[in-house]
């Protein structure tokens, strides 16, 4: 089992994840985001699977915001030209992928990051009939996909 995972600004590696568009909901937000930042089509879970908590920070303000984050599995069925090219997809072994997750932050977010991938293990192993449905956006090319 591996994890696509993508750098931020920052150089620090995360899942794709974004702000939910309020026409789509979570789950085709979270697809949609998939397809920008990693290039990643495929089936998505109907509903999330778990829900953690990620730092969002302003260089501007020193502020730190603390958001939640519903998770959602997707099983990639084909890789794209992500829309953001600087986020360089690449996979990683579970065990790779919460060393990568780590870094650079705090034993909190480790331990929020570490969790997400531990639950997509477990539900995976303990699921392996798991219900996902096509991404609505399976098929198509992005403008600059």
């Amino acid at each position: 089992m591996e994890f696509l995972l993508v750098n931020t600004e920052s150089g620090r590696w995360t899942f794709p994840k974004g702000s939910v568009e309020a026409h789509l909901g979570p789950r085709d937000s979270a697809a949609l985001e998939a397809i920008e930042e990693a290039g990643a089509l495929g089936r998505i879970s109907e509903e999330h699977f778990c829900v953690y908590l990620h730092a969002k920070g302003s260089c501007r303000r020193g502020e730190e915001k603390h958001l939640q984050v519903a998770a959602f599995l997707l099983h990639v069925q084909e890789l794209v030209e992500p829309e953001e090219g600087h986020r360089n997809p690449t996979w990683f072994s579970a065990r790779e992928a919460k060393l990568r997750l780590a870094h650079r932050r705090s034993a909190r977010y480790q331990r929020e990051l570490t969790r997400v991938v531990d639950n997509a293990v477990d539900l995976l192993y303990s699921r392996p009939k798991l219900r996902l449905q096509r991404s609505p956006f399976s098929g198509q090319r992005l403008r600059n996909a």
